[in-house]
């Protein structure tokens, strides 16, 4: 039986349970700054077939992660130059993916991971943050629907996508129809990966500003 607990009304109990779910290898439902996210510990690899499976996921596209901070964020990332480590600071938190070189291969799961580069985002909710700063690991970040289908934005299309098969759902009420904006971020330049909520003027008027 799925568990639904608005965010909004969270007590410290249900944070704990949220917590207990992830420990326990579950995947949970919860809001972001943009769509609704599945989220399993990044290092628990039945939770993390179990996630792959439910979504009908190509194991050849890789899924996201998400930190609480940028802070551990970047604590994760110490082999990223000067460039790197000024745009993520100046993208994140924020409604983007950065998809940044890793210094080793088995860094991540395989999952995770595509010609040594992953999928990182900090979202600007600060009640999942403060959830998530409770948890050892990051989680994965992956749009609520059966591969092929539109994201869930609400409540119900998340229960109609996936009931049951889910522990806990944070209900924020209804989401934003965009999904992030990709950005891959090289050595001295970035790429528009796939062009979401945020704009190219947008991201130029982050990183060219002083």
């Amino acid at each position: 039986m799925t568990e639904i607990i608005s965010i909004n009304s969270i007590t410290e109990r249900e944070k704990e349970k949220v917590i207990n779910a992830l420990k326990s290898g579950e995947i949970i439902a919860y809001p972001t700054d943009t769509i609704y996210g599945l989220g399993v510990d990044v290092y628990n690899s039945c939770a993390v077939q179990k996630l792959i499976e439910l979504k009908g996921r190509d194991y050849q596209k890789p899924i996201s992660i998400l930190y609480p901070d940028v802070y551990l964020a970047l604590r994760d990332f110490g082999n990223l130059n000067s460039y790197q480590r000024e745009f993520v600071k100046r993208l994140l938190p924020g409604q983007v993916t950065l998809i940044l070189p890793i210094s080793d291969k088995n860094q991540f799961p395989s999952e995770f991971v595509k010609g040594g580069y992953i999928g990182i985002r900090v979202i600007k909710l600060d009640a999942i943050n403060k959830i998530l700063s409770k948890y050892p690991n990051p989680i994965s970040t992956t749009s609520v629907n059966p591969s092929g289908k539109p994201p869930a934005t609400n409540l119900q299309e998340i229960l109609s996508y996936f009931d049951d098969h889910i522990s806990i759902i944070l209900d924020n009420g209804p989401s934003k129809v965009l999904s992030s904006t990709v950005i891959k971020v090289c050595d001295s330049r970035y790429e528009i990966l796939r062009q979401g909520i945020v704009t190219f003027e947008q991201i130029e008027e982050k990183v060219s500003t002083r």
